[in-house]
């Protein structure tokens, strides 16, 4: 049992043992179903560390590019360089820092979205010279899986590509934690 937030996720595994009968044949699961499943896990466990660490009046903050938008490595170098600007920013405006960070590039102009700590908006736009910030606020119904299913919907298809921009689906901060877990023995 996970409580992030106001979600609950409750697993019940099986000791595997049956009690009557033959054992089924082992099978093989398709490419298509292992990558459907660990989409599905990759969902999951994004959805557990937003909703675990941020609450209503933190940002979703979309970094986009004017002009011509730049190469994969030079937004790599842009979005390297955001990530110490914003540490240092946090730590003058004395807030811990907490980020969780996507980037899409494929199907539209590349663009860097963000869910972060609450700070003043204003603050991020004197980081960002790239081109325009544009932030939304975490609302108070506490209820973001339409958010995760947002950030996460194209890096499902594009981390697995050979010139993927990362080869993760997403990344957080060190501080960004994960909630404790509740094992406990069922009959």
């Amino acid at each position: 049992t996970i409580q992030a937030g106001i979600l609950l996720y409750t697993r019940i595994k099986t000791n595997g043992k049956k009690e009557k009968g033959k054992r089924a044949k082992k099978q093989k699961p398709s490419s298509a179903e292992v990558m459907r499943r660990n989409d599905e896990y990759a969902r999951r466990d994004f959805s557990i560390k937003l909703h675990h660490n941020f609450g209503p009046g933190d940002l979703h903050v979309v970094f986009t590019y004017a002009g011509e938008a730049p190469c994969q490595e030079q937004a790599k170098k842009n979005l390297a360089k955001l990530k110490r600007d914003l540490s240092k920013l946090y730590k003058k405006l004395g807030v811990e820092l907490k980020w969780m960070e996507v980037t899409e590039y494929e199907n539209k102009r590349i663009h860097h979205h963000f869910v972060l700590s609450a700070i003043p908006v204003e603050e991020l736009t004197k980081i960002w010279p790239h081109g325009f910030v544009r932030p939304a606020w975490l609302d108070d119904t506490r209820r973001y899986e339409k958010l995760v299913d947002y950030l996460l919907k194209e890096t499902q298809k594009t981390f697995r590509n050979p010139d993927a921009f990362s080869k993760r689906r997403y990344h957080c901060s060190r501080t960004v934690k994960a909630p404790d877990v509740r094992v406990e023995e069922v009959s």
